[in-house]
């Protein structure tokens, strides 16, 4: 790999805390952060579709963690889970680091389909 992924799993978060919010949710933040980590100067925004049914966490304050260490202890809460790393090559050549968490809860359908193949 380009070594992207690495760094950005180990973007330290001064303070991390978040609203409530289901695990999906806290993955498409972190992996907003890591993003204006790599590329200083930008913003992210996005939009995120929810169900009014999915598990809510509140994350108590963590001091000076990496992004790794904070998706490690996401996954633990609740009816637990499970977090994917990968690296995406925009059509412009730009290496990216995407982390997803993934509820056992929340995404069970989902997750009974995806195999070891899709996993690089």
């Amino acid at each position: 790999g380009s070594g992207r992924l690495e760094e950005a799993l180990g973007y330290n978060f001064r303070m991390f805390s978040r609203l409530p919010g289901s695990m999906r949710y806290m993955g498409v933040t972190i992996t907003g952060e890591m993003g204006s980590y790599q590329h200083p100067g930008r913003g992210y925004g996005g939009s995120f579709l929810s169900s009014g049914n999915e598990e809510q966490f509140v994350i108590t304050t963590m001091t000076n963690v990496s992004a790794e260490q904070v998706a490690n202890h996401i996954v633990t809460l609740g009816h637990k889970g499970l977090w994917l790393a990968e690296e995406t090559v925009s059509r412009e050549g730009e290496v990216q680091a995407r982390l997803s968490i993934f509820s056992y809860h929340d995404d069970a359908e989902m997750l009974k389909g995806l195999s070891c193949l899709e996993v690089k």
